[in-house]
């Protein structure tokens, strides 16, 4: 199920002392900054944290592009008990992905609110 705005995380700031946007206690995170705040995370932070920029920075583990191997990499599977060929499990997941965004852009373009996918 896709709902407009669903790709977000909802919190609430507890703490009197701390900066309230708009001074609502409730706030919204949008994917956009996470991946800013994430970016920014200073190197030192980051050794106290037990993480590298080089090789674990938080901000790579926002998938932005995936990468699609090409059909001639992806072996076609044998069937089990008969001469055809099927399609191997990544072509398989692949499809799916690709069925699920063009049902969320065909929403997103007529202006609905949620998809069932």
């Amino acid at each position: 199920m896709y709902r407009r705005g669903t790709l977000k995380i909802d919190y609430e700031i507890k703490d009197p002392n701390a900066e309230r946007p708009n001074n609502d206690s409730k706030q919204t995170l949008w994917p956009e900054e996470a991946q800013r705040i994430l970016t920014n995370i200073k190197k030192e932070h980051l050794k106290m944290l037990g993480l590298s920029k080089e090789v674990s920075d938080p901000a790579n583990m926002i998938i932005e592009n995936l990468a699609v191997a090409p059909p001639p990499v992806r072996p076609s599977v044998a069937m089990m008990g008969t001469t055809g060929r099927s399609e191997d499990d990544l072509t398989v997941a692949y499809k799916a992905i690709i069925k699920q965004n063009n049902e969320i852009k065909r929403a997103i373009k007529s202006g609905s609110s949620e998809v069932q996918i």
